[in-house]
């Protein structure tokens, strides 16, 4: 009875393998397969550790290779997983450049002066046309009522705020046709010189 017991106890070298390979999951701050790994790893060394077949040394050798082997397939897994991150994150950050180079071509695209045609730039005269009649025809009554000695007052106002929203409304269709404000000018003043219809 006395030998069954000493088979059955577990030496202290025995612990300190089956502890060793329990630090794995310790040391991956836990993880499903970290756990598995040091607890095959604990389990075996504690059954080698108690099998009385063999001798001390030969245990000793079996638990120091069990225990080996965990850790080698431990740090073989954190290898092989940080190559994956960081391959994906290779992988993400090269997306991440092409879609930024991407957005900044279709911001420059977008910013780029536009090159019109003639029936473009006919209808963009059109437009400023229309809107530039309405001060022509205030200015035209004010000169009236100058020549007639009456108070012109209420016209200069008025004709202030034609010429604020004039302003804002040609920086506006400059900023719509994407043109510069220098194009725009350049357009109205082609046109006043050749006379084209508002209609075109």
């Amino acid at each position: 009875m006395e030998k069954k017991e000493e088979k059955k106890k577990t030496p202290l070298w025995g612990w300190a393998f089956g502890l060793i390979c329990l630090t794995i999951p310790v040391v991956s701050v836990g993880g499903m397969i970290p756990s598995i790994l040091g607890g095959l790893g604990f389990i075996s060394c504690y059954g080698i550790s108690r099998d009385g077949k063999g001798s001390e040394s030969r245990r000793i050798i079996n638990c120091s290779i069990v225990t080996g082997f965990c850790w080698i397939l431990f740090v073989t897994l954190i290898f092989l997983v940080e190559s994956h991150q960081s391959k994906q994150n290779e992988e993400q950050q090269a997306k991440a450049e092409v879609a930024r180079e991407e957005f900044k071509k279709e911001i420059e695209a977008a910013r780029a002066p536009k090159v019109l045609t003639l029936d473009e730039e006919k209808a963009i005269y059109a437009e400023t046309l229309s809107k530039r009649e309405g001060i022509v025809a205030l200015e035209s009554e004010i000169k009236t009522h100058l020549a007639e000695g009456r108070n012109t007052d209420v016209l200069l106002k008025q004709l202030v705020h034609r010429q604020v929203s004039h302003k804002r409304g040609m920086d506006f269709t400059a900023k719509f046709h994407r043109i510069t404000p220098e194009k725009l000018q350049e357009i109205i003043a082609r046109g006043d010189a050749e006379a084209w219809a508002a209609t075109e």
